[in-house]
């Protein structure tokens, strides 16, 4: 297969290659998955494809051993091999070998992305660790790294879930004075969640903040705000969001 697949040559050929380690390793012939790495001189993106395999059934020892054995392949591992790893890492309550691993990347000069601070937010949101968070972001921001949508709402969410809901309107606040291009789903997202909380007043409000500020809100969440407005009797309200929207759509 190999011989065929270097005869045809071009696109045809990397994708076959792909192909015959993904089929390998999810088949659970990791070596002769390993073998096709060696004998074709893998690429990074060809190391990845088994790297991923095993991060997914949660085998951190061995896409470790991967990572090694591309380098002694004479391939260096990418941004996107590191976050493979770190998030395999992390999954499996490794915290501290998933920070090393950043000091690896610094080391080899390979620069860390959004995902690679998506990975390390989501998972201090889920511990409650703020503090942490706080300098994740912070860092973010000095490197220019824009936040993905996913970890702006775990910031979200978990500053609600704990109670918090100063801290998530000043959070999505912040998002929109940076002019973050997710602006607009933190605020649908933070009225969402009043809405879900029962306060649709809030909610109300969050939505009116939002269009003030020139952003259109979730079509699903400001429909449903509405109904619920209107279930509740608050008639003059409901009629202040519709207008406001319809001023807001129709520029």
């Amino acid at each position: 297969m190999i011989g065929v697949l270097n005869e045809v040559g071009g696109i045809c050929q990397s994708s076959g290659f792909q192909l015959l380690i993904e089929m390998f390793g999810v088949s659970g012939f990791v070596d002769i998955a390993e073998f096709v790495l060696g004998t074709i001189r893998g690429t990074a993106s060809h190391y990845n494809t088994l790297i991923r395999i095993m991060c997914k059934s949660g085998d951190c020892r061995k896409a470790e051993d991967l990572v090694k054995g591309m380098k002694r392949s004479g391939c260096d591992p990418n941004t996107s091999t590191y976050n493979l790893l770190i998030s395999c890492l992390c999954k499996n309550g490794k915290l501290a070998e998933a920070l090393e691993m950043v000091k690896t990347m610094d080391r080899e000069c390979v620069r860390p992305d959004a995902i690679t601070y998506d990975i390390f937010i989501n998972l201090s949101c889920k511990h409650r660790r703020f503090d942490l968070v706080s300098k994740l972001l912070d860092e973010m921001n000095l490197k220019g790294i824009e936040p993905c949508v996913s970890t702006h709402a775990a910031v979200i969410k978990s500053y609600f879930a704990s109670g918090k809901y100063a801290e998530a309107h000043d959070y999505v606040v912040g998002t929109s004075i940076k002019k973050s291009c997710s602006s607009n789903v933190n605020y649908s997202l933070l009225a969402d969640l009043h809405l879900k909380a029962g306060n649709v007043l809030l909610a109300q409000k969050t939505l009116i903040e939002m269009m003030d500020e020139g952003l259109k809100p979730n079509f699903p969440v400001y429909v449903n705000i509405k109904k619920r407005l209107q279930k509740k009797n608050e008639m003059d309200l409901s009629m202040e969001l519709s207008r406001r929207y319809l001023n807001l759509i129709e520029k």
